[in-house]
């Protein structure tokens, strides 16, 4: 998808407000899997929250304030990006990719993942026993935001209905 009508799509949202986007990544590959030449892409849909300050998130507040019973300190440390629009889309430092910096939802979000080894589709399961990811790829991760690069974004669905809050 285009810069500018990743910019107009959301442009037409207010902060904060959740979207549909479908995007596609590279998992890493195990040595052997480079080796032999094997090419996985993951295509993954689903709903985000577009906008949102990572500091004023209600997990990232709790899990900070968690962090000072426990008498743990975070290391301030120097970001690799900087932020184009501020919340929305970071520029990195080294390279000329951006990303959009989304923030999970909470489960139910209907996320819809499929993968693909050299362009054959296949399932998680036949994914899994083929051993090509590196294993850490399948623990589950609690993230509170996350960043596509801006190249792998296929499209940012429409406000629809079906997304809209419906006042009472």
């Amino acid at each position: 998808m285009d810069y500018n009508k990743i910019l107009e799509a959301i442009a037409q949202r207010k902060k904060g407000t959740m979207m549909r986007i479908c995007y596609k990544t590279k998992p890493s590959l195990s040595a052997p899997a480079k080796k032999a030449g094997y090419v996985v892409e993951k295509i993954t849909e689903t709903t985000v929250r577009w906008g949102v300050r990572y500091s004023n998130m209600k997990k990232v507040i709790a899990q900070r304030a968690q962090d000072v019973q426990l008498g743990l300190e975070r290391k301030d440390f120097k970001p690799w990006w900087s932020w184009e629009k501020e919340y929305v889309i970071k520029q990195h430092c080294s390279k000329p990719d951006k990303y959009l910096t989304v923030a999970c939802v909470p489960k139910g979000h209907n996320t819809v993942s499929k993968y693909y080894v050299n362009g054959q589709e296949v399932t998680c399961e036949q994914l899994k026993s083929m051993g090509l990811l590196v294993p850490s790829y399948w623990t589950e991760k609690d993230l509170a935001t996350y960043d596509i690069n801006i190249n792998n974004i296929i499209e940012i669905k429409p406000k629809t209905k079906r997304y809209m809050r419906i006042k009472k």
